[in-house]
């Protein structure tokens, strides 16, 4: 119920017009429902159904136990996601704001802007990284059990490509922004923020990794999404890919937003090609 209000909470203060919302609110009905039932279908038969709340449900209509590794792990990311909603919306809960007529990514841009604080830019940049991690995580999961219904080798792809796009947005955003306000221009900013933004999602991502490998047996999909292996290597990694997507959106411009994407995009995907290969 709460993940369930936060999404709602989002789509109302993120769109003006009644159609907006209604187009979206159907959008986020078809989405909350995919990420429930979906894993649930599997439930007794692959782990990866204890993403989904609703395979405890499962378990206890059919008189069968399970323990609070597998209750936290299923609500942890919800809860988080729904704290996460109500300190952004109690944000950007201004007139300015809401009455405010701009593209979706706009209002997104808006909104992360107005949540970080101007006055410790480091330290918001480093929690901004670590609180998307539990909206990263579950499109993560939700990707690998979508891809576990599909040929190995296109499987595998699909996992790399998508858990690499939302990853490397969700290192970037805070920063982008910031360059956006003209708030950082220096080089040494980028790369101190891009260390930081790096930092703050390893450490999330490491913590929810240990929580869902003693759920989910580990292979070679969560290998590849999760970078499992050495602080040291994946902490390079993502902070490599993070300054470059910074860099070319600073020096040829936000409009070249996506191009810079793309190019981090290709460097955390060879990284996670060569997790693979070694796992493998």
């Amino acid at each position: 119920m709460l993940f369930i209000f936060s999404i709602y909470l989002m789509v109302a203060l993120m769109h003006r017009t009644f159609k907006d919302q209604t187009f979206f609110s159907v959008l986020a009905v078809a989405i909350i429902t995919g990420y429930l039932v979906a894993p649930a279908m599997f439930a007794g038969v692959n782990d990866l159904s204890y993403i989904s709340p609703l395979t405890l449900a499962v378990h206890m209509y059919r008189g069968e136990s399970f323990g609070v590794t597998e209750y936290l792990f299923s609500t942890i990311p919800m809860y988080l996601v729904f704290f996460i909603a109500v300190f952004v919306g109690k944000r950007i809960f201004n007139e300015e704001y809401l009455t405010g007529f701009k593209p979706l990514y706009a209002k997104i841009a808006d909104a992360i802007y107005i949540s970080l604080n101007k006055k410790h830019l480091y330290i918001s940049i480093f929690c901004l990284s670590l609180f998307f991690i539990p909206a990263v995580f579950m499109v993560q999961l939700l990707s690998i059990v979508i891809a576990s219904n599909l040929p190995l080798r296109f499987a595998i792809g699909t996992v790399l490509l998508l858990a690499v796009i939302v990853e490397e947005i969700a290192k970037s955003a805070g920063i982008i922004v910031l360059i956006q306000h003209n708030i950082i221009k220096s080089l040494k900013s980028i790369l101190l923020l891009s260390l930081l933004s790096t930092l703050g999602f390893l450490i999330g991502e490491k913590l929810l990794l240990y929580l869902s490998l003693s759920v989910i047996t580990e292979s070679v999909f969560t290998t590849a999404v999760f970078s499992t292996g050495l602080l040291a290597l994946p902490l390079l990694a993502h902070f490599v890919s993070t300054t470059i997507v910074c860099i070319i959106a600073s020096r040829f411009g936000i409009k070249y937003y996506l191009l810079a994407i793309i190019a981090g995009v290709i460097i955390h995907g060879l990284y996670n090609l060569c997790v693979i290969g070694m796992a493998t």
